[in-house]
């Protein structure tokens, strides 16, 4: 049958399409009822076809709107919405036994009325309180229109992320083929030993309620968790709480009861207009990048000076190792600043060589060298009244560092082959992955430049000092390439997802992308991604920094000589040697193999 679900102010409704023809509006009349002041008497008349509906708008002063757009005459196919004035409304197609649901959600509702009722003086009460229930509002609202579970939550694990709760937040899912994380919104350095026994040993937390277990861990924490249905899989919403000692909010507790209520409910929702929903080549090959995914402090606090600075016109100067997010800094920069018009302009000045970078930069007249057939625009002089970013500004050589320099001063130069100035409203942002101060002490920078250039300066922390943020970014590019190769895949095992938090990452962010990237291709369609699947220089990364924290590293070790070396650490004991190493006894069993090694004869077995 088919039918209207639709929501307003954290309520979630369902209206049966069971008459070939439903008004509706504010008077009692109607079939369908909506006592709000901005609803005409007769608002909207539903004409119920056998594959969709036709919306008629009774002349009302207020207005009936499709894609943003006001109608008079619509046809509204299954998936599709329409919203009167505060009101959202998606068409649905269901059996009559799914209208049990609604029922089944009262608690639900009476939970968010009681939130807002129950509000007293106390600011900071009100605030926590506000933040949760807005947030279970929002949640409802945003999956209703979706026909993608697991997009879904990669999505809402952005908001969930700036929720004041410590400690980790794990939607999990049993199987066959073990533990999976679905969503993961993770404080805690550690998850995988908890996890290996469905996370507490000697309890099942898909089957029992837990709350307030203390867990003995590299941190010691405290768990509560609430089992949950996703269709027929079993699964569990946990909560990991830092501390030895009870002191969690009991607010907190009532929040993550009623979010796993919601998960319920939006799995049975989505999933019904998944198998209704025929995704087309409408989705666009690449979506909008957000600017940052940022739970450590240290970037928040980075990406607000870069906010702030952006609207000057201070010339900046971002240091960071290789994939850190220069350029996304620089682009932030741009975007959020009053030249956000003009053009944006960059230049590699690594990349480019000597005897080109200066016609690169300050242009050319025609017939100023050889092969210079036409007048040409320096990149200096197309981004006048844009930004300029000059990436790995280090590597500039001498000669043209004196000319940069005298550009910056008179705020005009000369086209190489030119004698015409050309005067130039410049912001430049300068790019760099090396130590400039060390590089001016070296004579390979000059300092008067570098003061020029360096009105601010941010240093950006390699990923490997902000593994807060991993989880995110996590979610965030399987998001992206999951629709880019118009591909779904339910989350990560316990396993993979932590060697993922383990990795030490080299190469920082563009790296993780480009991981996940491979693990989205190589990922089975609707399958979890397997420890089996990450590459191994990621695995022969993380054996690395688990063996450098237990025993000494040894210059020109192989990492035979290393596992072995650890073994006799921990006399031959396998178990111990796994959970230094942060992986499996199988796993462990199975790097033995590969690499050959076997327990001296003099050990007992």
């Amino acid at each position: 049958m088919k039918y209207l679900l639709y929501y307003r102010d954290g309520f979630l409704k369902k209206f049966p399409l069971d008459k070939a023809e439903i008004t509706v509006g504010r008077s009692s009349a109607n079939d369908l009822i909506l006592e709000e002041d901005d609803i005409s008497r007769r608002h909207l008349q539903i004409e119920v076809k056998t594959d969709h509906i036709v919306l008629r708008d009774l002349k009302s002063t207020n207005g009936v709107f499709v894609r943003g757009r006001r109608i008079s005459v619509a046809v509204l196919r299954m998936g599709e919405s329409f919203s009167l004035n505060g009101f959202s409304f998606y068409l649905r197609e269901g059996s009559l036994e799914e209208f049990q649901l609604t029922r089944e959600l009262d608690p639900v509702f009476e939970h968010i009325q009681r939130e807002n009722r129950s509000r007293n003086s106390f600011d900071e009460t009100r605030y926590v309180r506000d933040v949760y229930t807005e947030f279970l509002k929002l949640f409802l609202r945003a999956g209703m229109g979706r026909s993608d579970f697991s997009e879904f939550l990669r999505e809402i694990s952005v908001e969930l992320a700036q929720l004041p709760i410590p400690g980790g937040l794990f939607l999990m899912e049993g199987g066959k083929n073990g533990v999976g994380i679905l969503l993961a919104v993770n404080r805690l350095p550690s998850l995988a030993e908890l996890a290996e026994h469905q996370v507490v040993p000697g309890h099942d937390v898909f089957a029992e309620c837990l709350f307030d277990i203390p867990l003995e861990a590299k941190e010691k924490v405290r768990l509560f968790s609430q089992p949950m249905k996703l269709g027929k899989r079993p699964a569990a919403l946990v909560y990991l709480h830092p501390g030895d000692k009870h002191s969690t909010d009991e607010r907190l507790l009532e929040f993550l009861t009623t979010l796993s209520r919601e998960l319920e409910l939006l799995f049975l929702v989505i999933e019904e207009a998944g198998r209704k929903i025929i995704v087309t080549s409408e989705i666009p090959e690449t979506t909008p990048d957000i600017p940052f995914v940022a739970m450590d402090p240290r970037m928040r606090q980075l990406v607000q000076q870069a906010e702030r600075i952006a609207r000057s016109d201070l010339f900046v100067t971002i240091q960071g190792e290789s994939g850190t997010g220069k350029e996304l800094f620089a682009r932030l920069l741009h975007d959020r600043s009053n030249r956000a018009k003009g053009r944006y302009v960059a230049i590699n000045c690594a990349a480019i060589p000597e005897s080109l970078l200066e016609s690169e930069l300050f242009g050319h007249e025609k017939g100023a060298f050889t092969g210079a057939h036409a007048r040409r625009q320096g990149r200096l002089e197309l981004a006048s009244g844009g930004s300029l970013i000059l990436d790995e500004i280090g590597e500039m050589p001498m000669g043209l560092q004196v000319k940069l320099l005298r550009v910056l001063q008179e705020h005009a130069f000369y086209r190489v082959g030119g004698n015409e100035p050309i005067r130039v409203d410049l912001r430049i942002i300068s790019l760099t992955n090396m130590d400039l101060m060390e590089a001016i002490r070296a004579g390979r920078f000059r300092s008067d430049l570098y003061y020029r250039l360096a009105h601010h300066r941010f240093s950006i922390p390699p990923l490997r000092e902000r593994r807060v943020d991993i989880p995110g970014l996590i979610n965030f590019f399987t998001r992206k390439y999951c629709r880019r190769s118009r591909k779904n895949i339910r989350g990560f095992s316990v396993q993979a997802f932590e060697i993922l938090q383990r990795c030490s990452w080299p190469g920082n962010v563009r790296q993780l992308e480009n991981e996940i990237n491979r693990l989205v291709n190589l990922s089975d369609e609707g399958g979890l991604v397997g420890a089996e699947l990450i590459s191994e220089e990621i695995c022969a990364d993380i054996f690395t920094v688990q063996a450098k924290e237990t025993v000494p590293i040894v210059r020109g070790e192989s990492e035979h000589q290393r596992l072995v070396r650890l073994l006799e650490h921990n006399n031959w004991n396998k178990s111990r040697t796994a959970r230094d190493l942060g992986m499996t006894y199988q796993g462990l069993h199975k790097k033995m193999k590969r690499l050959g090694i076997k327990r001296p004869d003099s050990i007992d077995s």
